[in-house]
């Protein structure tokens, strides 16, 4: 003989709808067509004429990171490259090439950025082949390696980056 308990089943019945309505107002709310996001209007960019402009070169160099973060999920990691040939500056140099074949070898998740540029673009494109000679096959995949430099540097740089399969941007100096 079974023992019937109205109050169960009466719980159990408000239970059942509720998860129905809960339910149904997740699946709405999923299909419901998202707004769309204002798209953000390129920031203006000026390339100083002074090598020695260190806030201009920064300002310069974050707008146009600015304008490529599309699909970037986090903050992008910029290297700044200064001009100069002094022994500060080429301490500098080293430390950042050295930062840069940790990252190649640590590897970067995808949805990152790396970006480089400075009022020497020789020496960015110098740290890019010696920095991702030794990138590993597909391991930056996701990733956009974004570089400021002279248009005759681009094809070697491609070149280096290429085996990683990073998306690459490149923007000519003027």
């Amino acid at each position: 003989m079974k023992h019937t308990n109205k109050a169960g089943k009466s719980m159990n019945s408000m239970l059942r709808k509720l998860m129905l309505v809960l339910f149904t107002v997740v699946a709405v709310s999923g299909c419901a067509k998202e707004e769309e996001k204002p798209k953000k209007q390129p920031v203006q960019v000026v390339v100083p004429t002074d090598a020695n402009d260190l806030p201009g070169w920064k300002k310069y160099l974050t707008g146009v990171v600015q304008n490529n973060m599309g699909g970037v999920r986090s903050r992008p990691f910029v290297y700044f490259v200064p001009a100069g040939d002094d022994d500060a500056t080429k301490e500098e140099a080293q430390r950042q090439l050295e930062s840069v074949q940790d990252v190649v070898l640590r590897g970067v998740l995808p949805g990152n950025m790396l970006a480089f540029g400075g009022p020497d673009a020789a020496k960015v494109a110098v740290l890019i082949n010696e920095g991702f000679k030794d990138v590993r096959p597909n391991s930056l995949k996701g990733v956009k390696v974004l570089v400021v430099g002279n248009a005759a540097d681009e094809q070697a740089m491609r070149d280096t980056l290429a085996p990683g399969g990073a998306d690459f941007i490149f923007v000519a100096l003027p």
